[in-house]
């Protein structure tokens, strides 16, 4: 679920901030060993080729149809009378959290920077292998594990290796934004704006 005001900040076009590429919607139908063909047609050449399958999910191309899709599972909760939601884990206390300060009325873990921290050590990888592959590859080695699940909009629940925290001050953390400002300021965007 994401609050119709906030859900501008969090949709962002990839061409502001990956300035030496091109961004290709559309599906990889075949490979050869220099080229990867598209379902419109394209043929488009590589030096390394990182094959990142994913899911086969409809899903929004253009930012209106995602800001839309946006709206319309807002309003899906909004209209319904209660909500299930499976797994307890930080992803569903924070829905149900979020479904409880903005609908009180209704009865009823997002792990991110882990995977930016893997993705750190695959492009490291890569700029080795493209530079020669001379010097030693990097392995992710895992943190200390910590999860923030915000409880609303100003309170959040921190486990920390070495304690648990409740209140304002592990929201201050996370509930302010949900780590939207941080991730635009990590692809060089302006933290405040909605586009760009």
């Amino acid at each position: 679920m994401v609050e119709p005001s906030f859900a501008e900040r969090t949709v962002i076009n990839h061409k502001s901030y990956l300035k030496n590429g091109r961004v290709v919607t559309s599906p990889a139908i075949n490979i050869t060993e220099t080229d990867v063909i598209t379902g419109d047609g394209a043929v488009i050449g590589y030096e390394y080729l990182v094959i990142a399958t994913g899911h086969n999910d409809w899903y929004p191309k253009t930012r209106q149809e995602k800001l839309s899709q946006y709206q319309a599972e807002y309003e899906k909760i909004k209209a319904s009378e209660s909500v299930l939601i499976v797994g307890g884990g930080p992803s569903g206390v924070e829905l149900a959290a979020e479904i409880a300060v903005d609908f009180p009325g209704k009865k009823e873990m997002k792990q991110g920077y882990i995977a930016e921290n893997h993705a750190n050590v695959v492009v490291k990888n890569l700029k080795v292998m493209m530079s020669g592959g001379k010097k030693k590859m990097s392995t992710y080695k895992p943190g200390p594990e910590i999860a923030i699940v915000s409880l609303g909009r100003k309170d959040s629940v921190a486990q920390f290796p070495f304690a648990t925290v409740v209140g304002c001050l592990p929201g201050l953390i996370k509930s302010k934004d949900l780590f939207v400002g941080k991730m635009r300021k990590a692809r060089g965007l302006n933290p405040k704006l909605a586009q760009g």
